[in-house]
């Protein structure tokens, strides 16, 4: 692989823009549902990497025109290998990193074109939890400084805010004596725990999980997990969750959608996605999960090569270069996002086609 050096920067003049393909997919919620909390639309980020003075730059295809929704309420999955845009998508919906286009709307407000201030109020309606507690705490506060911080920025008067830092606190089960302990004096499950109530400071609507369980032992994961789903029912809130273990997707989750190099490529129902999935790579995803009975035998399919640099995605569909079932036009037309005869959102010629 090819290195670079210098500067990585969002693409925010929209030049990048006239990188990507032609297709830009968008869907409509269905019959008389109520409108959604969250709805991404062609959302794209691009980076440019500066490379020497004699060289020139590389623009680096993150996210290429992102349709989604989350309902109030709902978990929506979003899956795929590493490198396929997903933290991307969830820092660019929070604008933590600055979107090169798109629009992200938040109870039908334009993320995107919201002024500092509108920000400020924004953000408190959505909050990230990240895959490493560890590095999200900073080492020299305390539980109860945390909180308090996290409290102060959410508007709580300096009265208000003990009873509430112990209420957070106790709301993802830890103690009082907890509150004046650093860091380091708690386990990783018990880091995550706090990292959530901090989010929780801020009284959300919607939390976006990236990958919230990944440093955590197998034990603690189903404790965090239960704690999430809890805390959802009791807060009425609503969940991206991004990460690799397919299992606890499958168990957290309503809806999934499938990321492969900055793209979506299929969204459906959890249940529809796991038992029956559309798209090859979906299946090849699906496939690796492993199974608990040792006495069952899964046919697994497989994959053709390494993954290409987002630097230069594959012209057509990108997944043809490793899809073990493409055809001629695979590898000349991109696929749209396009409903299939089942309802599912599938980006794939060969399910297109075939309708």
């Amino acid at each position: 692989m090819q290195t670079f050096t210098g500067k990585i920067s969002p693409d925010q003049d929209g030049k990048g823009a006239s990188l990507l393909g032609k297709t830009s997919s968008s869907y409509k919620i269905e019959g008389n549902d109520p409108a959604p909390l969250l709805e991404i639309r062609d959302l794209t980020i691009h980076f440019i990497v500066q490379r020497r003075i004699s060289l020139p730059n590389v623009v680096v295809h993150a996210v290429d025109q992102v349709n989604l929704f989350v309902k109030k309420g709902e978990t929506l999955g979003l899956v795929g290998e590493s490198g396929s845009g997903k933290t991307t998508v969830g820092r660019g919906t929070l604008r933590l990193i600055e979107p090169t286009s798109g629009q992200v709307f938040l109870n039908g407000q334009n993320i995107l074109k919201s002024t500092g201030r509108e920000m400020h109020s924004l953000r408190r309606k959505m909050q990230m939890v990240f895959q490493d507690p560890a590095d999200s705490l900073n080492p020299r506060f305390t539980c109860r400084q945390t909180l308090v911080d996290a409290l102060s920025h959410a508007g709580y008067t300096s009265k208000d805010i003990p009873a509430k830092a112990l209420e957070l606190i106790e709301s993802v089960g830890l103690v009082l004596s907890d509150l004046d302990k650093y860091p380091h004096q708690f386990s990783g499950g018990q880091q995550q725990r706090i990292a959530i109530a901090r989010a929780l400071a801020f009284t959300p609507e919607l939390l976006i999980l990236d990958e919230p369980t990944a440093s955590l032992d197998v034990s603690v994961k189903t404790q965090v997990t239960q704690l999430l789903r809890e805390l959802q029912k009791r807060f009425d809130l609503s969940f991206i969750l991004i990460s690799h273990d397919l299992s606890n997707v499958k168990y957290m989750t309503k809806r999934v959608a499938v990321m492969y190099l900055g793209q979506i490529i299929e969204v459906g129902n959890t249940p529809d996605i796991f038992s029956d999935p559309m798209h090859p790579y979906t299946r090849v995803l699906i496939d690796s999960v492993p199974i608990p009975d040792p006495g069952q035998i899964r046919k697994h399919s497989s994959l053709i090569g390494e993954i290409p640099s987002s630097t230069t995605p594959p012209a057509g569909c990108r997944f043809h270069t490793r899809c073990p079932v493409r055809f001629d036009i695979c590898d000349k037309q991109e696929p749209k996002l396009m409903q299939s005869a089942n309802g599912r959102m599938v980006a794939c010629h060969l399910v297109n086609n075939s309708k």
